[in-house]
């Protein structure tokens, strides 16, 4: 389910790094030496650029039931960007 959410994903969100299932991507937004917390791997990172954007990821989102841990600045030390275990 997930290889056809990120296909939908990359279809929805046309451009270069917009949609990135790269491993080195992946490390960077879902993981944090500073956190006290445990962390799963993301399975795609999604830089959307607008409000549209924001909502096409929502919708695929909640039609597959796939779960979106929103990210901005990686400051924190409580793990609020880490992937979701479990």
């Amino acid at each position: 389910m997930l290889p056809l959410v990120v296909k939908i994903l990359q279809k929805e969100l046309p451009g270069e790094g917009k949609v990135s299932t790269d491993p080195a991507v992946l490390q960077t937004y879902g993981f944090s030496e500073n956190s006290y917390h445990p962390s799963a791997p993301h399975v795609v990172v999604v830089k959307p650029e607008s409000t549209e954007d924001v909502v096409k990821v929502v919708d695929v989102a909640r039609r597959w039931r796939v779960p979106i841990t929103p990210y901005s600045g990686a400051t924190s030390l409580e793990g609020h960007f880490a992937g979701v275990s479990g």
